[in-house]
């Protein structure tokens, strides 16, 4: 099987964790100890994963109707392709960004409820991110035909 028919089943992995881990912070935000302070970074970081292997399927199909694209027919797709992906990007940056900080913070024992309530409201924030990105996937694929059958 090729990597641009994992795309439609990757991306939904990193939408469900990248959307329960905020929610999730808040919740261990009342609990004390190790296992809950890192339980929320396991999500996050598995929904980073998911993030990247979603990225590069996404890239590998890309490829593919990019050469089946007339560059000015076809420009406005062209276009939202590359939108769809930099969204893509920005995603995967930010939320790594939250997990970098936030790893650092906990291994100096810097962290505090104050930060974390920050930390929670930047996840949330990137909701907006992962929001676009599906979007624009979505215009991609149910208003072009993007990934089906009807355009090979």
């Amino acid at each position: 099987m090729d990597l641009e028919h994992l795309h439609p089943v990757i991306i939904h992995f990193p939408i469900v964790f990248l959307f329960v881990y905020p929610f999730l912070e808040f919740i261990l935000l009342k609990k004390t100890g190790n296992p809950s302070i890192f339980s929320g970074l396991f999500v996050l970081a598995f929904g980073i994963v998911f993030a990247i292997l979603a990225a590069l399927t996404g890239n590998a199909a890309e490829t593919v109707v990019i050469t089946s694209l007339d560059p000015v027919k076809d420009k406005y797709i062209y276009d939202l392709i590359r939108t769809h992906s930099n969204f893509a990007t920005y995603t995967i940056l930010w939320y790594s960004l939250i997990l970098i900080f936030q790893f650092y913070l906990i291994i100096k024992k810097k962290m505090s409820h104050r930060l974390k309530y920050i930390f929670i409201i930047l996840a949330l924030c990137g909701l907006y991110l992962i929001y676009m990105t599906g979007d624009q996937g979505g215009t991609l694929v149910f208003q072009y035909g993007i990934g089906t059958q009807l355009i090979k």
